[in-house]
């Protein structure tokens, strides 16, 4: 004798997911179960991704736009099924930098990155008189005193990781004016 059987093996698929990178849109692809279920995670996932839907199907996906760096584990679940992921983010957070003004001083706030590297500019360039501490760590900042107006647009890299800034210095140039002799005619230059 003999008896035919079928074996269902249930769980979420794909085991692994892409890696999303900071400040970039992501999607994970279809992730798929076999019997409809509503769908949640736990645990830390990226901070910008989301479910699509927690409705209860057979598929959904993760969506959204990363913000910040780092490695995060969590579990998606859905029904009796569950599939844990971690994901380890790259890039440099945040993704937009404060403005500045001639003449005040300026820090462009905590830049962080996943891996300790060495920091640079890799094209563009900083407004005059902002200058990059260029640490060999995981957090850097752009500090000094802006002394041109203008728009700047630059690329700050640190190991594999790389971020695209612009920066709007606004305020007159230049910030002092030559003196003034009494009964003279006076010009401030240009």
């Amino acid at each position: 004798d003999s008896t035919a059987y079928t074996l269902t093996v249930s769980g979420i698929a794909p085991v692994a997911l892409a890696t999303p990178t900071v400040g970039t849109a992501y999607n994970s692809g279809t992730m798929t179960v076999q019997n409809a279920a509503t769908w949640s995670t736990s645990g830390a996932l990226p901070t910008g991704l989301a479910l699509t839907s927690t409705a209860s199907s057979t598929t959904d996906t993760i969506t959204g736009t990363p913000t910040t760096a780092g490695t995060y584990t969590f579990t998606v679940t859905s029904g009796t099924a569950s599939q844990s992921y971690t994901m380890v983010l790259t890039g440099i957070t945040p993704t937009t930098l404060p403005n500045a003004t001639v003449g005040t001083a300026y820090s462009s706030g905590t830049m962080t990155v996943v891996t300790a590297a060495t920091w640079s500019i890799s094209s563009g360039t900083l407004p005059t008189g902002l200058a990059l501490n260029a640490s060999s760590t995981t957090t850097d900042t752009i500090t000094g005193t802006p002394t041109v107006a203008g728009t700047f647009t630059f690329t700050v890299k640190s190991g594999t990781a790389a971020q695209s800034y612009t920066v709007i210095v606004t305020g007159l140039t230049p910030t002092t004016l030559p003196n003034a002799t009494v009964g003279t005619a006076y010009s401030s230059g240009t």
